[in-house]
């Protein structure tokens, strides 16, 4: 069997892999060609607020500031989208410790 990789940062954050990059990128292309990314993004943003609500009402707070509605909305894609990516990370990286054991 190979050996699953699970790397942190100094700061023990996840390594994003790249097949994760790559399925989130897949995903997020898929809803745009449906034209259905603010579903996308509303969704991860329920996320957030059910999982985190502190850096949930943070992140309304700080990007309700933005000089324009194109910035804010440029703002919560790039976080949402890293939120998510590490969210994946995190969930792939635990069914690789759970398959360590079978």
């Amino acid at each position: 069997m190979e050996k699953q990789n699970i790397s942190y940062t100094s700061e023990k954050l996840p390594v994003v892999s790249e097949a994760v990059i790559e399925t989130l990128a897949r995903d997020y292309a898929k809803r745009e060609i449906e034209n259905n990314t603010d579903n996308f993004m509303d969704e991860i943003k329920k996320r957030i607020n059910s999982e985190n609500q502190g850096l949930y009402h943070y992140l309304e707070k700080i990007s309700n500031g933005a000089p324009k509605p194109e910035d804010e909305r440029a703002f919560r894609i790039g976080v949402y989208l890293t939120y998510e990516l590490l969210r994946r990370q995190t969930e792939s990286d635990r069914l690789k410790e759970q398959n360590k054991f079978i």
